[in-house]
């Protein structure tokens, strides 16, 4: 995959469910490598107010999530997926992640 100056950055980082942090980590600096558009997207997610009159910048927003979607989904083994399939916002994505995995840090710690 090559980023908006053309620039191969390689595939996804895999996630299998272990070491969420790591992941997470990787994935962050992938996003930023193929683009900031794309990451702030990831991050902070997107509004369309008006879905039967799309300005060019809703336009883009879609095609945007369309990629971190696809980014995502390529990144996970088929248990991960599985969680997160019906979703279809990257950050939506992104956040169901962050809420099952860092939540199991937080429990793995109590549990220490």
């Amino acid at each position: 995959m090559t980023s908006e100056n053309e620039i191969h950055v390689g595939k996804p980082p895999v996630f299998d469910g272990n070491n969420y942090d790591y992941w997470k980590t990787r994935m962050l600096v992938h996003f930023k490598a193929l683009s900031r558009k794309i990451w702030r997207i990831v991050e902070d997610g997107y509004v369309i107010l008006d879905e039967k009159n799309l300005s060019a910048q809703d336009e883009e927003n879609k095609l945007l999530n369309d990629q971190a979607v696809n980014v995502l989904f390529s990144a996970l083994v088929v248990s991960e997926f599985n969680q997160v399939k019906n979703l279809k916002i990257a950050n939506e994505i992104w956040n169901k992640l962050m809420e099952i995995h860092e939540n199991k840090i937080i429990c793995a710690q109590r549990e220490v």
